[in-house]
């Protein structure tokens, strides 16, 4: 199945990812609002707040709940579904909600009261085939939080109409009841930075912890030259042993191996070469190393057609089922170490492969994204994905459904994107390196806990393209491309970022805007900031803001912010860093007064981006090239 991604293709799916990835392409706009009013909305008309994709698809595949508070507001037009009580009680308790969507006028919540429901051993929540439960005032519920319950992606308060079901769902599942107002006390926000320091350190913990696998070798080596061929040595092998592949042209249709082994070769003098129509080596054992071989000759199918199976399937069937020139089919603690591939489809591609490393691997692929395919597949399960090169094909690394995937030190020029994440959440993506193709790091589904971290990313047309939410995008530097980080998704914490020398610096494109953006040196851009949805994102947090270029502004206190707020989307703010004399202009009585209600009340604030603090100084190292 060849499957063609132009860059207009990409540009359009870019454009629509604050949009599609959040809702549905019709959204339910907010008329005078009423519970009645919102019973009538479809949770697929709404925005999606929390949660991933994998819970809402995932759901629909299996017909278990999912408990949602659906909320209109005031000032915003369009209706926000919270995939989870909790969430929105602390949300909705939160000053800069109010400050920028206004008062909630309705809140309902899914009513557990209005359906008999129970628990699976998942703990994954179902009412009887054929039932779905009805709605009630979220402000009147009790809520079982602390039980069993939960949704792919997490545990998840439930609502309750009637207090005496509440507590016959907390006594047979565990947990306790609360009352709406004291729901958001049990999920108060911890310190973010905090907590995405924490998942780093986990995440590359587990990636140092998997350098330690103990691979029970024992001293056997079989030579393969010894051999008919290369399939008859890994036969004659024990368990454990070594199968030396000496120097030459190894041909092979697909070798299988089945059992612990090291596969050591010599170096790219040592040659395993495939028939060219499928993969000359599949893994299929536990505790299996492939080292220092060249492999050639891989089929050219990038992905398979599947018809009529459903989203998780297809994926892994399609994408999984290719040709590369390795395949590790479900196979544990699986090396593949200082490997060269040349391949028209995929390099290596894991299927539900625990605990895979592919360290210091180069693939050279196709030379169009059309032509081929991915230099790393990773599904169903987290890999090590280290110090690998891939120059060419379609995408450097792809993943799907492969939480907690780490990928660091890699260094990426494929025609399409460097690093693709699709329903793959708590991945880390650390000191990369990315030239050219059409984005440099591409997250999609709405996943959530992402780690993008001190990747230098040049010359592509997007640079960082983060959906989904509670992300962690920072210490990146995003150099020549046509739009640096799109600030798409909710409640992402973009950081110490340094964008430079591109058409667009950051692109505002999320429908219901609540990440922080602070302390990101946007420099030398024809435009600092484009925003096309959604209403006035304010980029400062605890009094810091971004720095922009030097503005004809003052820092009277000396605090390190100019007195005045910096609108990086307004066209006379924008001419501040380009003209200094249009600070003529800024200063008339008439835009100051204009401004200063921006600020403070939501009603009159246009769309677009205000930091009320910008930085005088630059937070990153100018970067020369």
């Amino acid at each position: 199945m060849k499957i063609h991604i132009t860059r207009r293709a990409t540009l359009m799916a870019v454009t629509l990812v604050g949009l599609l990835l959040v809702g549905a392409p019709t959204l339910a706009l907010v008329q005078p609002a009423t519970t009645e009013t919102l019973d009538a909305v479809d949770v697929s008309e709404t925005i999606v707040y929390g949660g991933t994709d994998v819970d809402l698809r995932q759901a629909a595949a299996e017909g278990f709940e999912i408990p949602v508070v659906t909320v209109a507001f005031s000032q915003y037009p369009y209706v926000v579904s919270y995939l989870d009580p909790a969430v929105a009680a602390r949300e909705l308790d939160s000053p800069d909600t109010i400050r920028q969507f206004g008062q909630p006028s309705t809140i309902r919540t899914t009513d557990l009261s209005s359906v008999p429901v129970e628990l699976d051993e998942r703990g994954f929540l179902h009412s009887p085939p054929g039932a779905s439960p009805t709605w009630t005032a979220a402000s009147a519920a009790t809520y079982v939080i602390d039980s069993r319950a939960r949704i792919p992606s997490g545990p998840v308060a439930l609502g309750f109409s009637d207090p005496v079901d509440a507590e016959s769902f907390a006594s047979t599942y565990g947990g306790r009841t609360v009352s709406f107002e004291r729901l958001d006390e049990t999920t108060a926000a911890p310190d973010r930075q905090g907590r995405f320091d924490a998942a780093l350190g986990d995440r590359m913990q587990w990636a140092e912890d998997l350098l330690d696998v103990d691979r029970n070798r024992i001293d056997v080596t079989v030579s393969s030259d010894r051999y008919e061929t290369v399939q008859a040595a890994i036969r004659a092998a024990p368990p454990g042993a070594t199968v030396s592949v000496p120097a030459g042209r190894y041909a092979v249709e697909t070798v299988v191996i089945d059992k612990p082994l090291t596969i050591q070769g010599t170096g790219e003098d040592s040659v395993i070469a495939g028939d060219g129509s499928g993969t000359p080596m599949i893994v299929r054992g536990p505790n299996v190393t492939i080292r220092d071989l060249r492999i050639e000759g891989v089929g050219s199918v990038g992905a398979r057609e599947f018809r009529g199976a459903d989203w998780d399937t297809t994926i892994q069937l399609a994408y999984g089922g290719g040709d590369a020139a390795i395949v590790v089919d479900g196979g544990s603690h699986t090396l593949v170490e200082n490997v060269h591939i040349d391949t028209p489809a995929s390099g290596i591609i894991g299927r539900e492969a625990t605990q895979l490393r592919v360290h210091d691997v180069t693939v050279v692929g196709a030379r169009s994204a059309a032509d081929g395919f991915m230099g790393v597949i990773v599904i169903g399960e987290p890999a090590l994905i280290d110090g690998v090169t891939v120059q060419g094909g379609r995408d450097g690394v792809y993943t799907h459904r492969a939480d907690g995937t780490v990928i660091r030190g890699a260094n990426l020029s494929a025609y399409r994107y460097g690093m693709h994440l699709m329903y793959t959440s708590e991945a880390l993506m650390m000191d990369n390196t990315v030239r050219g193709g059409d984005a440099g790091v591409m997250i999609m589904t709405r996943p959530e806990g992402n780690l993008v971290v001190g990747n230098d990313i040049a010359d592509t047309t997007y640079g960082i393209v983060p959906a989904g939410g509670d992300s962690y995008i920072a210490d990146n530097t995003v150099v020549g491309t046509q739009f640096g980080i799109q600030i798409a998704g909710d409640r992402h914490l973009v950081t110490r970022n340094r964008v430079q020398d591109s058409v667009v610096g950051l692109r505002a494109n999320e429908i219901f805007p609540t990440n922080t953006v602070t302390r990101n040196d946007i420099v030398g851009t024809e435009r600092p900031v484009v925003a096309s949805l959604g209403p006035l994102r304010t980029w400062t947090d605890d009094g810091v803001g971004n720095y922009w270029g030097p503005l004809p502004a003052l820092d009277s206190d000396g605090d390190g912010s100019y007195d005045r707020p910096f609108r990086p989307t307004a066209t006379h703010d924008q001419r501040l860093v380009e003209e200094p004399a249009g600070a003529i202009l800024t200063r008339a009585p008439a835009m100051q007064i204009r401004r200063a209600a921006g600020v403070r009340v939501s009603g009159l604030r246009g769309p677009g981006v205000i930091d009320t603090a910008p930085a005088t100084e630059p937070f990153t190292a100018e970067v020369r090239r």
